[in-house]
């Protein structure tokens, strides 16, 4: 990519886009990996910054992946959809048995 002309800050944020969408929960240090490595291509810049991006890109590659986390976008349009705004009886709190304390011991 950078061959083709793409800017190193692009690549680094693509990076981290791929470490939380296309990884996600299967490895959730990836996010801090990327941006570990990100943060040292900004410090060192080029041509030794290359080494941090790659390194980030090398371990995205032989992550696992899960796109877990995209299924709470999907359950929220869901939400929306069906018009859902009520909480079901269930799980109401219907008691009135609870004892609130006001004051708080030290």
């Amino acid at each position: 990519m950078l061959d083709g002309g793409v800017e190193p800050k692009y690549l680094a944020r693509r990076l981290i886009r791929i470490a939380t969408e296309d990884v996600g929960l299967a490895d959730p240090n990836a996010i801090i990996i990327v941006n570990a490595c990100s943060t040292s291509f900004d410090r060192l810049g080029l041509p030794e910054g290359l080494y941090a991006l790659t390194q980030a890109s090398l371990y995205l590659a032989l992550a696992s992946k899960s796109n877990s986390t995209k299924g709470i976008f999907k359950a929220l349009d869901k939400l929306k959809d069906d018009n859902v705004i009520t909480i079901p009886e269930h799980l109401r709190n219907n008691s009135s048995s609870y004892k609130f304390f006001t004051t708080f011991f030290l």
